[in-house]
């Protein structure tokens, strides 16, 4: 049985963004397979919010940016599970 219980959502989403540097978060990362996958799914997350920005301000069209939203959020469904 784990003596370390995993961080929240709000504590992996801050290391995503770089507002925590907690330590004991870190060092549980580094034995939680279930948390690092997280974390990996988040970052990903992460970036392909920014490059759906970046397509939007280039122009993407409608039916393009309706589909990458559709595909985003199944992948949100799936971390989820």
């Amino acid at each position: 049985m784990r003596s370390d219980p995993c961080p929240s959502a709000e504590d992996l989403e801050a290391l995503v963004v770089g507002t925590s540097s907690d330590p004991a978060i870190h060092e549980h990362m580094a034995s939680c397979p279930r948390c690092s996958e997280t974390l990996r799914t988040l970052h990903a997350n992460a970036e392909l919010v920014k490059d759906l920005r970046a397509a939007d301000k280039a122009g993407v069209s409608a039916a393009t940016r309706k589909r990458l939203l559709a595909i985003c959020r199944h992948a949100a469904a799936e971390a989820m599970k």
